[in-house]
């Protein structure tokens, strides 16, 4: 039996903090692997329809009460940030709400919104019939209460089959799928021999790490992660705010005045203005750089409505950028601390960082990979190559950093549909026939934790349940460690951390269970666990025979507790 996948199209969603991209897969007509960006349906500022390829990830609600996600809501924001939800990808897995319009609004119902925008557009692409499968890419370090609530929001759009993959490792596998098209001399990385590559995602929100070690046998490709970062919410917009805050101060020191003797509003409105100019000098100094057409010229842009009546000029160059942002590449005096003074934002960190915590020497790094908008920039590129101590032909550059991730992932949902494919006809093919797919590539993903999973035990610290650099899936079961306090139901905390010492340890949502009959309080409690290869987990308790999955506080209805 032959499994022909030649006429149809895989989808991936790079569902990120400041953009969301969307990209289509197919097979070409000699069994390689084409992905591109798609455009997606959303309208202007004037409400008129467009396509673009970038959807921004801002929500905006007119005074009608009608959703809008995309290019009007940015531009609302840059007049009325308060009319706009924007960057809530960095509170998902949380339970922050937002109110807009007459409504309430959690990172992931803004993430419903966005991930709807998307499948509308992709029905485009698929002969005009739904999408059913799709894979969205996530920050390597996601925690578990992260992924649930990215993978819920799109089941809940009415996506069927959602898989998940780190961003970083997406963008590889994007990278990779060309390298292994062409010819050996042609290629950027060797890969007739395992290879080592460290992958710096630094985007619009979250700077993401991933040491992968990338074998290839024949048309055969492995990816194992051997090392993923810890979450660091550190993007482009904390580069923009960092030069907004400067141009302002400077500003204020000009015309002696005090920031504090404005009102709030104001004060709001002049950032929200100056965060847009550094947005914009960001890219155009990084575009002159890439071109080899700068010649330290300034950029300039006037502001209107800043302060007055009258526009306001701001300018800055290169060596005003750089030293405005010169703080992210300064390692803290000790990355273990929490103090703002000791522990600043920064890229060095992170990198030092997950090579301590497994171990993993520079020396072994064969190749870096980066992807991501901000390393198009190249302070960033020279920072990093000096931190691990590589020579220029050892940094790779992403070719489109901002759609590397989305085409990576559309490549992933290929691969994950056949492997299901193929598993489901086999198991329900009863004359045994050998089933095979048209393609002989094949990619294969080994995934790992970043953090440990643990749960508070009352008494003690907690017990780790699934260790950090964990290979994914895995299931287990916890013995007795707990004991009911309530003859009504069990609560279960967990925490996130490479181990119980873990002074960054993050506390994770409740798990929450209801006994259908009273139980005696002191009770022994078994708890099963079980993390799927997207790192979505699943709870369940045993108490006296009586088996209940577990459910997080935020999904329990009030028959739950019946």
């Amino acid at each position: 039996m032959e499994i022909n996948t030649s006429n149809e199209t895989y989808f991936g969603i790079d569902l990120g903090t400041t953009n969301t991209v969307v990209s289509k897969g197919n097979v070409l007509f000699n069994g390689l692997i084409q992905s591109q960006i798609i455009q997606i349906m959303q309208v202007d500022e004037n409400k008129c329809p467009t396509t673009e390829f970038i959807l921004p990830s801002v929500l905006y609600v007119d005074e009608n009460g009608k959703e809008y996600v995309g290019k009007i809501a940015k531009n609302i924001k840059s007049q009325a940030s308060k009319k706009v939800l924007y960057n809530t990808k960095r509170y998902i897995g949380s339970n922050k709400t937002w109110s807009l319009g007459n409504s309430e609004y959690t990172a992931k119902e803004v993430a419903k919104q966005i991930l709807k925008t998307c499948r509308d557009s992709m029905k485009r692409y698929n002969q005009g019939k739904e999408v059913e499968n799709v894979t969205i890419t996530v920050p390597a370090s996601f925690n578990t209460d992260q992924i649930k609530d990215t993978k819920d929001a799109a089941l809940e759009v009415g996506f069927k089959i959602v898989n998940l993959i780190p961003e970083p490792t997406s963008a590889l596998i994007d990278f990779i799928n060309e390298q292994s098209n062409l010819i050996e001399s042609q290629r950027q990385v060797d890969l007739s021999k395992p290879t080592r590559i460290l992958v710096f995602d630094l985007g619009g929100g979250t700077c993401d790490i991933a040491i992968v070690d990338v074998t290839q046998e024949g048309r055969k490709v492995e990816f194992t992660e051997v090392a993923i970062g810890r979450y660091d919410e550190l993007g482009g917009i904390d580069f923009d705010n960092k030069v907004a805050l400067v141009k302002l101060n400077e500003f204020l020191d000009l015309y002696n005045l005090d920031y504090y003797s404005l009102n709030k509003e104001d004060r709001e409105r002049m950032v929200r203005h100056l965060r847009i100019f550094a947005e914009k000098a960001k890219e155009r100094i990084s575009s002159d750089l890439e071109m080899n057409c700068y010649f330290g010229e300034s950029f300039d842009h006037y502001v209107m409505n800043f302060y007055g009546e009258d526009p306001v000029q701001f300018c800055i160059n290169k060596e005003e950028y750089d030293e405005c942002i010169e703080e992210f590449f300064i390692k803290s005096r000790d990355s273990n601390k929490r103090s703002d003074e000791e522990n600043k934002k920064n890229i060095v960190d992170p990198i030092l960082n997950t090579l301590r915590d497994y171990n993993i020497s520079k020396e072994s790094i064969d190749y870096l990979f980066l992807t991501g908008g901000m390393t198009k920039y190249q302070v960033v590129k020279d920072k990093i190559r000096n931190i691990l101590d590589l020579k220029e032909n050892q940094v790779i550059n992403s070719t489109d950093p901002l759609s590397s991730v989305a085409k990576g992932a559309a490549i992933y949902d290929y691969y994950e549909t056949i492997i299901n494919r193929v598993e489901r006809y086999t198991g329900e093919n009863e004359y045994n026939e050998e089933v095979s797919v048209t393609e002989e590539k094949k990619f294969e993903l080994t995934r790992v934790l970043a953090e440990a999973i643990m749960i508070d035990v009352k008494e003690g610290l907690p017990v780790i349940i699934i260790n950090s650099n964990q290979e994914v899936p895995y299931e287990g079961k916890l013995k007795g460690a707990l004991k009911t306090t309530s003859p009504s139901g069990v609560e279960i905390n967990l925490y996130a951390g490479i181990d119980q010492y873990d002074s960054k340890m993050r506390i994770q949502r409740k798990y929450k269970a209801y006994f259908k009959t009273p139980k005696k309080p002191g009770t022994p409690i078994d708890i099963d666990f079980s993390i799927d290869k997207d790192k979505y987990l699943r709870l369940s308790v045993d108490v006296n025979g009586e088996k209940i999955e577990l459910k997080q506080e935020v999904d329990l209805k009030e028959k739950d507790a019946m």
